[in-house]
């Protein structure tokens, strides 16, 4: 589950519409993973400085499980500088973005497909081991597969 969070001084008018649609995309081929378990936030406005500088700039943290190291990011820098340089029409040297190795456990979600409605849950899922982080398996009262990813509890 890749989460993309975007800091930006920009104002609202300055970001394309639908920009998260086309940022979840832009992950989903550079690190091999589906759209609909990609989370964006952007928050816009904010007071930023870089380099000595006030000027309009972008901030990226990408956190996911395996796929950001040594070996791979640099590849995954020059597509996603170049993409987030173009789309929000900065210099190169005004973004900057730090990749975080997260771990399975790290993460608490109900995993559904996109394309129906959340359905109440026919039984209660509760993780067998609090120690756990591994995801558990289940189906909804009308026979679609639903994955519950388990946070890590206590030590």
């Amino acid at each position: 589950m890749p989460k993309i969070i975007i800091h930006t001084n920009l104002k609202d008018e300055d970001i394309p519409a639908g920009f998260e649609h086309k940022v979840a995309k832009k992950v989903s081929e550079v690190v091999n993973c589906t759209t609909e378990c990609i989370y964006v936030s952007i928050t816009r406005g904010d007071r930023m400085s870089h380099n000595g500088s006030s000027d309009p700039m972008a901030f990226i943290d990408m956190m996911a499980c395996a796929r950001f190291n040594e070996k791979n990011n640099p590849g995954h820098s020059l597509q996603f500088l170049k993409f987030f340089s173009e789309e929000l029409k900065l210099p190169l040297s005004r973004v900057l973005i730090q990749y975080h190795d997260a771990q399975k456990h790290n993460f608490g979600c109900i995993r559904q497909p996109p394309e129906y409605k959340v359905p109440k849950l026919s039984t209660t899922v509760q993780p067998t081991n609090h120690k756990s982080a591994s995801p558990h398996k289940n189906y909804d009262g009308i026979g679609k597969q639903i994955t519950i990813c388990c946070l890590q509890i206590g030590g």
